[in-house]
């Protein structure tokens, strides 16, 4: 709050970054969400600000300016968020950045040197690990994180451009294309992915049995081909060596190495959410018309019991809320 209270006279939304909790390292499809969160808020959004001076809310750690929720309020006759969007968070940055309003992304660290130095995992960065961030559960089970993400989708890539037409400025309408190209990403990024474990397996096989069948290579003859294959293998390697960085920077060099790995489970949830978000654009004719999609969370526990999964009555006569009688 001292940090929104400081900036809020000077800026009209401010973001602070979002670094989920962990989970045991079995739990890929929890565990994926802090791989895309630590590239997306330690690398993506710092830059968009930096560049277009537009920051999209997260939906938590989002402070409003009187200024801007006023406008809002006049905007919507009295209701500042479109309840009509799956992802009004995202939706309101726009609004706010079209009425010529200042947005912030602050990744602001509150670091104790001397404390530090005994708790910090190897590799992780000091001033990262230690930023004023959210922090939160997100998804753990496949179906729900598939439920979750296809909501982000239909929220951003359909009914963003519906309701958020390209620009007159060209950084702004990179990054809004950047938003949009997860329609068509998601599904190449599978497709590619299923392609290399195939190539893999076969180079295997044919490596390790003398007498194997030799398959026709589709690289033969095609110096062109081999060339744009050694690129986008370059390209990838340094997407790969980024989220590596970003993930090491604030969960240490051990969850850096499994974000490699995770990769994949993080591309099938993706390709699934997406399939999912285009089935339900097309049985609703408009994206407008898809209904919200409910995402349960998880509540972190401070004493280390199931405190988030006690009965409520029981939570309130612990802290003298309520009392016996009172249930009676």
């Amino acid at each position: 709050m001292r940090l929104f209270n400081y900036l809020v006279e000077r800026k009209d939304l401010i973001q602070i970054p979002v670094y989920p909790f962990e989970r045991e390292w079995t739990h890929f499809t929890s565990m994926t969400y802090i791989d895309e969160f630590s590239e997306l808020h330690g690398k993506d959004v710092p830059v968009r600000e930096a560049l277009a001076g537009q920051v999209p809310s997260a939906g938590v750690g989002t402070c409003f300016s009187r200024r801007a929720v006023t406008a809002l309020l006049a905007d919507g006759d009295g209701i500042a968020f479109d309840v009509q969007s799956l992802t009004e968070d995202y939706d309101i940055g726009f609004r706010l950045k079209e009425k010529g309003m200042t947005e912030i992304f602050v990744r602001f660290p509150v670091v104790d040197e001397a404390k530090e130095r005994e708790q910090r995992k190897f590799l992780q960065h000091a001033r990262t690990s230690n930023m004023i961030c959210v922090r939160e559960y997100f998804p753990d089970t496949f179906s729900t994180a598939v439920r979750q993400k296809s909501r982000w989708i239909i929220g951003i890539v359909f009914q963003g451009f519906k309701t958020h037409k390209w620009t007159s400025s060209l950084t702004l309408n990179y990054f809004l294309w950047r938003d949009r190209k997860g329609a068509i990403s998601n599904f190449v990024s599978f497709l590619a992915m299923l392609v290399m474990i195939q190539l893999l397996l076969l180079l295997a096989y044919e490596s390790l049995w003398p007498d194997a069948w030799h398959f026709l290579s589709i690289f033969s003859g095609s110096a062109w081909l081999m060339t744009l294959l050694w690129l986008n293998f370059g390209l990838m390697i340094n997407r790969i060596v980024q989220r590596v960085i970003f993930v090491t920077g604030y969960y240490g060099l051990t969850q850096g190495l499994l974000s490699v790995l995770r990769l994949f489970w993080g591309n099938l949830i993706n390709f699934m959410a997406n399939w999912r978000a285009l089935k339900q654009v097309l049985q609703h004719g408009d994206p407008r018309r898809v209904a919200w999609d409910k995402t349960t969370h998880d509540f972190p526990s401070v004493t280390g019991d199931t405190r988030s999964l006690r009965p409520l009555g029981q939570i309130l006569l612990e802290n003298q809320v309520i009392t016996g009688r009172t249930t009676r």
